[in-house]
């Protein structure tokens, strides 16, 4: 017990005795800000806006990188973009967060060429132009920017601002993801799926994807999950499948939570658990992914551990129609057809059937024979 104690002051005195320390330098900051020190200037901001020896103050913070940044240091010039851009200590205002950023692009901060690039990209505080939007992320590309060089694999994937090349895009990536940049990670995963700018291959695939997921990043956790449940670059395990499913469903990726949810209602590498599946649809349908708002409504329909109501069945089968989801084309029409949860409508049921059959729905295009043989 007496241990614990030591131990606990000595946590207690070391405490102290930092944010004393910080509190000095602060104040040491304060005397030479006021001198027009441009470089205390900017570090007395950073010490206002971060709460380091000195009360949280964002108002403050962008007074002190206005001061700095006025003076040309090129730090206090990206930090006051920042300021503006989330509105920390100032109006949000795109337009002086862009005018700030280029300031200290040209004077090479790399951070600021990158989200200058991104102004430019998205028309954020400047007209939207692509090709200029593309020149300022390549500069910081180019001084090796991981998050950088993973959006210039992607303007080169999209063709946005520049000629579109997939092996170009694949090289950037590839850049990205040396540097352990968890997106650039998983896009190289699918780069490797889909054969994009590279050669397709399932186990450099699989293993860029465990890469970025072993980070926490929850795309590549469910797609891991994918590989370990069809086999794919991986011997096909289904209980390791379910244990990364569940990791990127707890962060909410909608794709991931209908997987768990299909593991839970048929067994697939967990205990069959029914509640469960339905209480994973719901959380997937209700981030609009198509395939659970469709299976819902088959559960509402049937009334399959849910209390059975067709008008919650039709709504749940309308939302994914509405998304292209084919099944839910052919279950609308059908619900138009026997006036389930709607109001009874064979124009309307032919419709989605015509949907439905457009994107090779065996069953619509059955009906729809059925339906032209009755003419």
């Amino acid at each position: 017990m007496n241990d614990m104690k030591h131990h606990n002051f000595i946590l207690l005195f070391f405490l102290l005795s930092t944010l004393s320390i910080r509190a000095q330098i602060a104040a040491n900051y304060i005397d030479k800000a006021n001198q027009g020190d441009s470089l205390a200037q900017y570090n007395l901001g950073n010490c206002y806006y971060n709460g380091r020896g000195i009360e949280k103050d964002y108002s403050k913070a962008a007074e002190w990188f206005l001061k700095a940044a006025k003076q040309g240091v090129s730090k206090a010039q990206f930090n006051l973009g920042l300021c503006y851009k989330n509105g920390n200590g100032v109006p949000q205002d795109y337009a002086a967060a862009a005018k700030w950023f280029q300031k200290a692009a040209e004077q090479n901060h790399v951070d600021a060429q990158f989200y200058l690039g991104l102004c430019y990209t998205n028309g954020k505080g400047v007209k939207q132009n692509d090709v200029l939007g593309a020149d300022w992320i390549r500069k910081a590309a180019e001084n090796s920017h991981a998050e950088a060089e993973l959006y210039m694999g992607l303007c080169y994937l999209n063709g946005q601002g520049v000629n579109q090349s997939d092996s170009l895009a694949a090289d950037w990536v590839h850049k990205a993801a040396r540097q352990g940049f968890p997106e650039a990670e998983y896009y190289l995963g699918n780069f490797y799926t889909y054969g994009k700018g590279v050669e397709r291959n399932d186990s450099t695939a699989m293993t860029w994807y465990r890469e970025a997921a072993y980070q926490g990043y929850p795309e590549a956790e469910y797609y891991l999950g994918l590989c370990y449940a069809n086999g794919k670059g991986v011997t096909s395990k289904p209980e390791t499948a379910v244990n990364w499913f569940q990791l990127a469903a707890k962060q909410g990726n909608a794709d991931a939570q209908y997987h768990l949810a299909v593991c839970y209602e048929l067994g697939n590498g967990i205990e069959k658990n029914l509640p469960l599946a339905v209480e994973w649809y719901q959380k997937s349908a209700n981030l609009n992914n198509a395939a659970a708002q469709n299976r819902l409504g088959s559960l509402y329909l049937h009334g399959e551990n849910v209390e059975k109501n067709l008008t919650t069945a039709f709504n749940w089968y309308s939302k994914a129609a509405e998304q292209g989801n084919v099944d839910a084309e052919y279950n609308v029409g059908f619900c138009y057809i026997r006036g389930y949860g709607v109001k009874q409508s064979l124009k309307n049921a032919t419709q989605w059937f015509h949907k439905a059959a457009a994107q090779g729905s065996e069953p619509a295009k059955t009906v729809l024979k059925i339906l032209d043989s009755k003419k």
